[in-house]
């Protein structure tokens, strides 16, 4: 027996993702319908569990297919969406819808989009469906890819909803008709998920009108002499609104330049000739999806530019306010300083009369103690104590500025 090596798996995980979008073996004549729904994975295993019951591996997470009462079920999850596509070899699309819908009714999640496509050779049944899906006029959509040939109006059926695709295979074969068909409603399905941020960024326009008509009011005002606080506060209102606006539309609008670069590129690897007089594929999806993609990718920017505009005018008031404080802190030093000098002049005359006072008191005292000496051995009294006078005031002056020396709080302060 063969020795498997040891498998990684992130290996096994990108392996599998290269053989994703499974495309079904199509031979004329053909009934295939699809579903692109709107719907969480929890929906899309409750549509399958309903479907196949407990036949279904409960590994397949990604993509998947199984059999139903002699269809075909093709299914693929995406990010936010999952594509159902059925397969059957019925006398006609209608018996198919017939078929189908009560084994999905309700479809959980929301229809994003749902197509009948009719796979044909006959030239008598392309006629017949060409005149019953009104595929015949100017504004039907058709093209060749290969010796494959296709028309559609993209357009919704009044009666039921869904959109209808005919294809002629002519020579093609069944494994490289499945795969066009594929590529097909890929950029059908990737063009409708790319336009879905066109109705919000529609009902989000006044909302952004709104603001930066705020927002350029509020600057403006910075120009001449206002309340700086009272503006700043204003322009941190505007700046969370702004923020509020760009959280819900954030996702949509990166969502939609993705689908919108996919169906791009999808649109660009077809390579579908022009059929007859009949619009062109390209025509078609360039016409309609490039000015919705450019609608979008205009909100995002004005979204951008204002916020940047706010950073900018708050960081600008900011700047100010800060100047001014700091002059005023500065100003405020100053007259703290002022203060301190004068507290500390006045201090040192208050010591230097404290001298005069302590050296009266000596004095005074030691009046008292020459009284008790004889006058022979120092004189007159007060002449004697007049000579002291000026050795104690000295005395006490040096003592006192030793003491202010030795005490830090009395020290002159560094301004």
């Amino acid at each position: 027996m063969q020795q498997m090596i040891e498998v990684d798996p992130v290996r096994w995980q990108v392996v599998e993702e290269m053989h994703l979008r499974p495309s079904p073996s199509v031979d004329a004549p053909t009934a295939m319908v699809q579903f692109l729904l709107l719907q969480t994975q929890a929906d899309t295993q409750r549509l399958i569990r309903r479907l196949e019951g407990d036949a279904q591996d409960r590994r397949a997470t990604r993509h998947g297919h199984f059999s139903c009462d002699g269809m075909d079920f093709l299914w693929e999850r995406h990010s936010e969406a999952c594509t159902f596509t059925v397969v059957a070899r019925v006398s006609g699309v209608g018996e198919l819808c017939r078929q189908l819908l009560p084994l999905l009714d309700p479809i959980p999640g929301q229809v994003l989009r749902a197509i009948k496509i009719a796979v044909e050779n006959d030239p008598v049944r392309i006629r017949n469906l060409q005149q019953e899906w009104q595929l015949n006029r100017s504004e039907t959509v058709a093209g060749q890819i290969g010796e494959l040939q296709f028309w559609s109006n993209f357009r919704l059926n009044e009666e039921d909803g869904f959109g209808q695709l005919l294809i002629k295979p002519g020579s093609m074969g069944p494994n490289e008709t499945g795969r066009a068909i594929q590529q097909l409603q890929e950029l059908g399905n990737y063009r409708n998920l790319a336009l879905l941020s066109l109705p919000l960024v529609r009902e989000r326009e006044s909302e952004l009108a709104r603001l930066e008509e705020r927002a350029s009011a509020i600057i403006n005002q910075l120009a001449g002499p206002t309340d700086d606080l009272e503006i700043l506060d204003e322009l941190i209102i505007a700046a969370g609104e702004v923020a509020h606006l760009r959280d819900g539309v954030s996702f949509r609008l990166s969502a939609t330049r993705a689908y919108g670069q996919i169906a791009s590129d999808r649109l660009e690897s077809l390579g579908a000739r022009t059929l007859n007089d009949f619009q062109s594929l390209t025509e078609f999806t360039n016409r309609r999806l490039l000015p919705a993609l450019r609608t979008c990718e205009n909100f995002a920017a004005r979204i951008g530019d204002l916020a940047l505009r706010i950073e900018q005018a708050t960081g600008l008031l900011r700047a100010r306010i800060e100047t001014r404080l700091n002059v005023q802190s500065g100003e405020l030093l100053r007259s703290l300083g002022e203060t301190a000098s004068n507290q500390l002049r006045l201090q040192h005359l208050v010591e230097g009369l404290s001298v005069f006072a302590v050296g009266y008191y000596a004095l005074g005292l030691l009046g008292y103690l020459l009284a008790a000496v004889p006058i022979a051995w120092i004189g007159p009294h007060k002449t004697f104590q007049a000579y002291l006078v000026i050795p104690i005031l000295i005395m006490i002056g040096l003592f006192l500025r030793r003491q202010r020396r030795k005490d830090p709080i009395d020290r002159e302060p560094d301004v």
